[in-house]
């Protein structure tokens, strides 16, 4: 039957769950699908293409329960937090977010897992009724997710049948033995498979089945870890994007989720928090485009936000310097200048110093950032330049690296580790021969530079382009002719 030939309402035995969906999805469908099997009701909301929401009847579906299988929340806080949410009118996940029960992570992936679980035990059923309804949209003030539906259906073919037991043969007779009679057989009361009612303990099938965002077993199948991790990680993107739309236009503070007092190192925190999530590096190949548009716009807000709030606490140590300095002033005798505590060079040295600790840390994201501090507060310092390189290609941003590390070298052309470090960078851009020429030029300037001679050894060729006219065709690999 064709993908056009399933209607909106049916039965599942005679169309299959993903059969059903195939055909929202051919015709792009929006609305919510509700498959129904005696007590339990499970609702899947649609949208562009996209899974955007879930919800079931059975217990085993809730989000609560997806946690605690998940092991990020225990049967008491359950307990516990379900009471203060009903109480305040307020969603499970955001109750137990604001409690500390659990990370906005921990939530992204559990509402991900239960909207995957919900798809994955609606596919096992083989009887009840669906209805799609056009149009319905979940209730209001619910966080959406944007799963894309061809990703679930990519999954769904993915699962591999287990692997079916070998027939065991029978032995065969001996010579000479007599076989048993049917009237002389034991009986044997073997039921007729096809009167079997269905396997049902309260949530039938969907009891034995177990769903983990982060294994891959489901029941008697094999979901790919490779797309249930892709999932998950859509899931967050979704959520993390509708939570931060909300902060727009609070303040730079409130968009990176700290108190106003929070000090440097915990905006710094924030920001890479979100920045592991929503950088365009991060984002999974098979997030939906407007999603992933919508999150690189996100995350440009967010950079601007986390510029702005290192703008305030640039203006705060200037300020604090400006008052140092006018008590200082005061206090002096007169005809002499009082000399404030903190100068600019004072102020590069601590951001410098903190840098190198954060590298000690292996936090090389805060250390880009205080090392950036103390370049824009001395930019004329060579060693600054060459840290923050160093961050930088740990970082992935070999640009920017190359920039600083160029002009380290300027700043001091007789340094051979600005070099080597310059050729590292051109090495891990695959720019093999820029990378030649600034280790040959460190050996220039020490010869006995052990560093610069071990990478020029360990260094590829870069290959030459291959013009058309000498690629050819099979005449001319044999014959030496176009």
């Amino acid at each position: 039957m064709s993908v056009s030939a399933v209607p909106l309402r049916g039965k599942l035995e005679e169309h299959s769950f993903s059969a059903v969906l195939r055909a929202l999805l051919n015709e792009r469908r929006d609305g919510c699908l509700t498959v129904a099997r005696g007590a339990i009701t499970r609702r899947l909301y649609l949208r562009g293409g996209m899974i955007i929401y879930g919800s079931s009847t059975e217990r085993h579906d809730r989000l609560g329960e997806i946690l605690i299988a998940q092991g990020k929340l225990s049967n008491a806080d359950h307990k516990k937090y379900w009471e203060q949410s009903q109480l305040g009118n307020r969603q499970l996940g955001i109750t137990l977010v604001v409690n500390s029960c659990i990370t906005m992570s921990d939530l992204y992936q559990g509402v991900t897992a239960q909207v995957v679980t919900i798809l994955d035990r609606l596919q096992k059923w083989r009887k009840g009724d669906y209805d799609f309804e056009e149009g319905r949209e979940p209730a209001a003030g619910t966080v959406l997710l944007r799963i894309p539906l061809v990703l679930y259906l990519r999954m769904d073919s993915e699962k591999k049948p287990a692997a079916k037991k070998p027939a065991v043969k029978k032995p065969a007779a001996r010579p000479g033995a007599k076989k048993k009679s049917a009237a002389t057989a034991p009986p044997r009361d073997v039921p007729d498979p096809a009167e079997q009612p269905p396997r049902s303990s309260g949530g039938g099938d969907d009891e034995e089945l177990e769903f983990e965002i982060h294994g891959e077993t489901t029941g008697d199948e094999v979901v790919s870890a490779e797309s249930a991790h892709e999932t998950a990680c859509i899931g967050e993107v979704s959520f993390l994007v509708q939570e931060l739309r909300k902060r727009l236009g609070q303040g730079a503070f409130v968009l990176l989720g700290v108190p106003a007092e929070a000090d440097h190192a915990a905006v710094q925190t924030a920001y890479h928090r979100i920045a592991k999530v929503l950088h365009p590096d991060r984002i999974p190949r098979g997030c939906a485009p407007d999603l992933a548009h919508e999150a690189d716009e996100i995350y440009r807000e967010v950079t601007a936000a986390s510029q702005e709030a290192e703008e305030a606490f640039r203006q705060q140590a200037e300020a604090a310097v400006n008052t140092q300095e006018s008590a200082a002033r005061a206090a002096a005798p007169t005809g002499q200048r009082g000399r404030p505590d903190l100068s600019d060079d004072d102020l590069s040295r601590r951001f410098f110093g903190q840098g190198r600790e954060w590298i000690s840390k292996r936090n090389y994201w805060q250390a880009a950032d205080a090392l950036r501090q103390a370049v824009r507060l001395k930019p004329g310092e060579a060693i600054f330049r060459q840290y923050l390189g160093l961050v930088l290609m740990q970082t992935k941003r070999l640009q920017e690296a190359e920039e600083h590390l160029v002009e380290a070298v300027r700043l001091e052309p007789s340094n051979p580790a600005h070099l080597v470090n310059l050729g590292r960078a051109y090495r891990g851009g695959r720019l093999y021969k820029k990378a030649r020429e600034a280790f040959e030029r460190a050996l220039r300037v020490d010869p006995r530079n052990e560093h610069a001679r071990d990478e020029l050894s360990d260094l590829p060729e870069e290959r030459a382009p291959v013009r058309k006219a000498e690629s050819g065709g099979i005449l001319k690999k044999l014959f030496g002719k176009g």
